[in-house]
């Protein structure tokens, strides 16, 4: 069984590998614990089971959005080795997300990562394209590692007196 003090210290012995400067990849996973330990204080959190498959289709789903022109369907078709309906449900669904503004939803672990880590993580000295891309191979790599895994946050960040 997996517990969650040693994901939590895998996470952060990964951010420290990350970092050059060994001071700053100390900070940099301090500010993770305690992003962690804000967010997720005596809660289960559960890691997404992102594959790269999932990521490559909606790549393409979204090239295919993008080349459209009303007037190509059998060109992406075969270009994409999909059927035309397949093709006409692509364009359907971007439609309606553009037209509703509906961003895809994100799942709680990877919206804390991608949103709320990064700012800690320039405080604790990393530029701002630092901290985002750590940010995004944190989440690769923990949806790689532990993929559909469920994990208790213990309260972690003691009150300072």
């Amino acid at each position: 069984m997996i517990k969650s003090e040693d994901i939590m210290a895998d996470l952060q012995a990964f951010v420290r590998n990350e970092v050059s400067n060994p001071k700053t990849g100390d900070a940099c996973a301090s500010a993770l614990l305690q992003c962690f330990g804000l967010n997720f204080r005596c809660q289960t959190i559960y890691v997404p089971t992102q594959t790269r498959r999932n990521k490559e289709i909606t790549r393409r789903n979204q090239l295919i959005a993008a080349e459209f022109t009303g007037r190509n369907c059998n060109e992406l078709a075969i270009k994409n080795c999909l059927s035309l309906q397949h093709i006409y449900g692509i364009i359907r669904t971007a439609r309606q997300k553009a037209e509703t503004g509906e961003k895809p939803l994100k799942q709680i672990l990877l919206l804390v990562i991608d949103e709320y880590l990064p700012p800690d993580l320039i405080k604790a000295g990393l530029s701002k394209s630092e901290a985002m891309s750590l940010s995004q191979n944190l989440a690769d790599y923990l949806c790689e590692k532990y993929p559909g895994a469920c994990f208790y946050m213990p309260d972690f960040i003691k009150a300072k007196p």
